[in-house]
């Protein structure tokens, strides 16, 4: 019966590398997204602290830095394998003080996280993340682990999907509303 508080600041930057032009505005052809999608090369940058304290005086300070490249292809506007987007990052937790809970102990301290998304078919997509442990401190180097699977089905209001988590096996389902202030499509410029 311990109580946790939690301070957390994080910060977030995009550079870009490669950006093909894109349309100025949604049109009738989007059915499958609420947006314009960003095609091109990014590189993302995040940093992140955390601090934990405990009722029991306990505490733990964690600095993570993580960045890498977004890949995105692709509209999302035809049938079939027309949205594309992978992403890889390597990340680093820097860590102090220990957690008296077992679930909320930073472990796994440096790691590479890998993410896919791919449009299957119309509004079908099918997507991974996952990390790679690289800490050569922990039991589990070398193991993939917070593997999460994800099915959706996308339109332009909404998206409704269905997620497995195979480290707690937790599975679920979503469902994500947009353009509540959609006051229809763009004017051509």
């Amino acid at each position: 019966s311990r109580n946790r508080l939690n301070f957390l600041l994080e910060r977030n930057h995009s550079y870009p590398i490669w950006v093909p032009k894109l349309e100025n505005n949604i049109n009738e052809k989007y059915i499958y997204s609420p947006n314009v999608i960003s095609q091109g090369l990014i590189f993302n940058a995040q940093s992140k602290i955390d601090l934990y304290r405990y009722s029991d005086y306990n505490f733990q300070n964690l600095f993570t830095i993580r960045g890498g490249p977004q890949l995105t292809l692709g509209k999302f506007k035809n049938k079939i394998f027309d949205y594309t987007q992978i992403s890889i990052y390597p990340k680093y937790t820097f860590a102090k003080g220990n957690s008296p809970f077992g679930f909320d102990q930073a472990v796994d301290n440096h790691a590479l996280e890998l993410n896919l998304k791919q449009q299957l078919i119309g509004p079908l997509t099918a997507g991974i993340t996952t990390e790679y442990n690289l800490d050569i401190n922990s039991p589990e180097f070398r193991k993939y682990f917070n593997t999460n699977f994800e099915i959706s089905w996308n339109r332009r209001a909404y998206k409704l999907s269905a997620f497995y988590r195979i480290d707690n096996k937790v599975g679920g389902i979503n469902f994500k509303i947009y353009s509540f202030n959609f006051t229809g499509l763009g004017n051509k410029i």
